[in-house]
């Protein structure tokens, strides 16, 4: 079997072949080409490629000889009416033009992966910023709507606060002399200055910034305020210790 026209052409020329007749199947009544003896080799050569060029099918039987006449016999062979650029199609392996080697493979499926991976890692990261933003957005309305509840009792807390860490002066008795103790219209007097104190503006603004600050730092903020009070008022020891710490910073 040859595998292209042009290979036809050349195994007439090596075998010295100047007259051939093309056929579709080894029978008289399928001629398709046939040599003429009185036009040189080359010229025939050139009328058959271009019948060929014309040809229907894939297959064919040529017979040949170096004359018409001859006594020595034909030549007879099978080929494939393709050229040779497409002679790969038909069985024949040619060596492919662009040839992809393994690693451009695994480097090309290496790199739609990592595409992939990280596509995916994206639309993670994107869920789980929305899901934080929901969590910011619930917290921030938690606080809000706490504040919002609170602020009432801010300024009487503070007031609260102050009057437990900064208790009314009491008299002091002098060396001989006994200090007087005040009459139950001064009782009710002081007790009455121990539960209303009157604050600037500014201070009442420091004391709820504080206490805003506070109360969003520390959800029990409110026992700790009674503590720090309590405390302060029965001047236990670690509230003046706590406080000196407090105060240097």
């Amino acid at each position: 079997m040859i595998y292209s026209v042009k290979d036809t052409v050349q195994w007439l020329r090596l075998n010295d072949l100047k007259y051939f007749v093309v056929q579709l199947k080894d029978t008289d009544n399928t001629k398709v080409f046939e040599s003429d003896d009185g036009k040189p080799f080359e010229e025939n050569v050139s009328q058959f490629l271009q019948v060929m060029e014309l040809s229907k099918g894939g297959r064919f039987i040529i017979k040949a000889a170096d004359s018409k006449d001859s006594k020595r016999g034909k030549f007879f062979e099978e080929f494939k009416n393709i050229s040779d650029d497409n002679a790969g199609i038909n069985g024949v392996t040619t060596p492919p033009q662009n040839q992809v080697s393994n690693d451009d493979i695994e480097k090309l499926v290496e790199k739609r992966i990592k595409e992939y991976e990280d596509k995916k890692l994206m639309q993670e990261l994107l869920e789980k910023n929305k899901e934080l933003e929901k969590e910011v957005n619930r917290r921030q309305s938690v606080s809000d709507q706490f504040m919002e509840r609170a602020m009432p009792y801010v300024g009487t807390l503070g007031q609260f606060l102050l009057s437990k860490v900064i208790p009314t002066p009491q008299p002091i008795a002098l060396a001989g002399i006994e200090a007087q103790q005040p009459s139950n219209e001064n009782n009710m007097s002081t007790e009455n200055e121990k539960k209303d104190i009157d604050l600037t503006d500014e201070q009442t603004e420091r004391v709820e910034a504080a206490l805003q600050k506070l109360a969003k730092a520390e959800p029990d903020f409110i026992l700790l305020l009674e503590k720090i009070a309590s405390m302060a008022e029965s001047k236990d020891p670690m509230f003046g210790m706590a406080k000196g710490i407090l105060l240097q910073k």
